[in-house]
């Protein structure tokens, strides 16, 4: 009779035994392939390696839009570049806006004004006081249309908005523009040399001031706030 040692099976063969356990097992989770190494650039690589992840962040460039129609870059607190939507622009002329139209005659006749009393003070000819004191009439008298015009385009801007704040602002300004004009014309009190040239100067230049403060205001709400500007459907913004 024949001995068959433990370790063989009835045909002859070796008993199987379990492997010993692998030393780092890969850990069970949705990852296909193990992270890698961290080091310079290894997060960032992490980070693309995990399902649905992305190295955009919101405030990036180019990266999604965000809640509220602001994306990555924009602006959507009110600043630089915002557009006031809403507002309309009633008055227009072949399809251009009547009040920018309408503002540079009288912009031009009270700066030529300026001019003509630096020469009138200079030489003392009543040519240059006649030249000023006409040319601020005539300011005058081309503001009438130009603020009916930018007054109704005032009220069609909507409340509560920087457009609105403003042109509330640009309309102070160039009402008080014409009441020192308008001062300045009564002291004169017609073409000739001013009893008083110190005043009428001096009410002038004040009217020049408010002026240019009341232009920047304009141009703010044109350049900055979108006033009285149509997109490429024709459409006031």
């Amino acid at each position: 009779m024949s001995f068959v040692p433990p370790s063989l099976g009835e045909a002859g063969g070796q008993v199987k035994r379990p492997l010993p356990p692998h030393p780092n097992p890969s850990p069970p989770g949705p990852l296909s392939h193990p992270l890698p190494s961290p080091g310079r650039g290894g997060i960032r690589r992490a980070s693309r390696a995990l399902p649905g992840s992305s190295t955009r962040h919101a405030g990036a460039g180019g990266g999604t839009p965000l809640p509220g129609g602001t994306g990555a870059g924009g602006r959507g607190d009110g600043g630089e570049g915002s557009r006031e939507k809403g507002s309309r622009t009633v008055l227009r002329l072949a399809g251009h806006p009547l009040h920018p139209l309408t503002v540079h005659l009288p912009i031009g006749a009270w700066t030529s004004a300026a001019v003509w009393d630096a020469v009138a003070l200079w030489t003392g000819e009543p040519l240059w006081w006649r030249m000023s004191f006409w040319s601020l009439v005539l300011g005058l008298v081309a503001f009438v249309p130009a603020a009916i015009a930018g007054f109704v385009d005032y009220l069609a801007i909507p409340g509560d908005t920087p457009a609105e704040r403003t042109a509330t602002w640009h309309l102070a300004a160039v009402s008080s523009a014409a009441a020192a004009y308008l001062g300045s014309v009564l002291v004169r009190g017609g073409p000739g040399p001013p009893g008083s040239a110190a005043a009428a100067v001096a009410l002038a230049a004040a009217g020049l001031l408010l002026l240019a403060a009341g232009g920047w205001l304009g141009a703010e709400l044109i350049y900055r706030h979108r006033v009285a500007i149509r997109d490429a459907g024709g459409e006031d913004r």
